[in-house]
């Protein structure tokens, strides 16, 4: 099996276990795809201090490829891991989650809804990655109106699934395949997506410094369209002596959405690898090849 680069760090919900309801499907059915699956017993103890302690030990584990899933009131605790982030998280699923207190008078909502207070939201959204929400239209727990109050707050939406209840083994989520579905799409990209990937070779014809950023160059590329293509990169601490570039062929992707960089619209991007001292090396053909020819 290949080791995937992503892992999954899964927080479950009030008097919750790593064994209740879907989240042992979803380490097993992940780990045959090479994912590491983290689910940390959380304290018994439902203060937000005891929590917070428990999530500054997980957070040594996040990095830039973990996918943090949360369950109930995993779901505000996971949005406290995210506060405490330097640096965002690939995505963040919250299943039945919840960032609001609402009418509930038992002791044990009122306990989850101290891990609600004054959370810093800016610094959460920075740190969340690719959002998807999953909340039930009967949930017993979760109103509707505090699910959507949920994804307002992260400036997403939210997928509804009917009549799942909380989301718990009682309401026959033993298995969750919609969230399985889900997470593979993250780690996976399809042959109709990579098809779409417009992958082609440019001439460089000219390269000059962007005004006013010490690290970007503005490259002319030829790609046999009848006019260059104006392409902005970030690499110019590697290459001081820049015009050393011109004539070079590359590979570029060129059908990204148009990006305004320094006031200088790109149209495409360089692809490159780490070479020596991290300095990017451009990908070239072995052969000699047409400017405009598209990878397949």
């Amino acid at each position: 099996m290949i080791k995937s680069k992503h892992n999954i760090i899964m927080i479950h919900g009030y008097e919750g276990n790593s064994e209740n309801h879907w989240f042992p499907y979803i380490q097993t059915e992940m780990e045959k795809h090479g994912v590491d699956v983290f689910t940390p017993e959380m304290p018994k103890e439902h203060t937000v201090e005891a929590w917070l302690e428990t999530l500054k030990e997980i957070s040594e584990k996040v990095n830039e490829h973990t996918i943090l899933i949360g369950h109930s009131l995993g779901c505000p605790a996971i949005l406290h891991l995210l506060a405490m982030l330097s640096k965002p998280v690939f995505s963040t699923v919250l299943v039945a989650g919840f960032a609001q207190s609402f009418d509930d008078d038992s002791k044990e909502v009122q306990e989850c809804f101290a891990f609600v207070k004054d959370l810093p939201w800016k610094v959460i959204r920075k740190n969340s990655g690719v959002i998807q929400i999953f909340n039930s239209t009967n949930d017993p727990e979760i109103p509707t109106d505090v699910a959507i109050h949920l994804s307002t707050m992260l400036q997403t939406s939210v997928t509804f699934i009917e009549n799942a209840g909380h989301f718990c083994a009682d309401d026959g989520f033993e298995t969750f395949p919609k969230l399985l579905d889900y997470l593979k799409s993250q780690i996976y990209l399809t042959y109709d997506e990579f098809k779409k990937l417009d992958a082609r070779v440019g001439h460089i014809k000219k390269v000059e410094p962007v005004e006013g950023a010490d690290k970007l160059l503005r490259f002319e590329i030829d790609f046999a369209e009848g006019e260059n293509r104006q392409i902005v990169s970030g690499i110019r601490e590697y290459f001081p002596e820049y015009e050393t570039l011109v004539g070079k062929k590359a590979l570029y992707v060129l059908n990204l959405e148009p990006r305004e960089i320094k006031g200088v619209t790109s149209y495409g991007m360089l692809m490159a690898v780490n070479g020596v001292d991290d300095k990017p090396v451009f990908l070239v053909p072995d052969d000699e090849v047409n400017p405009g020819s598209r990878v397949r």
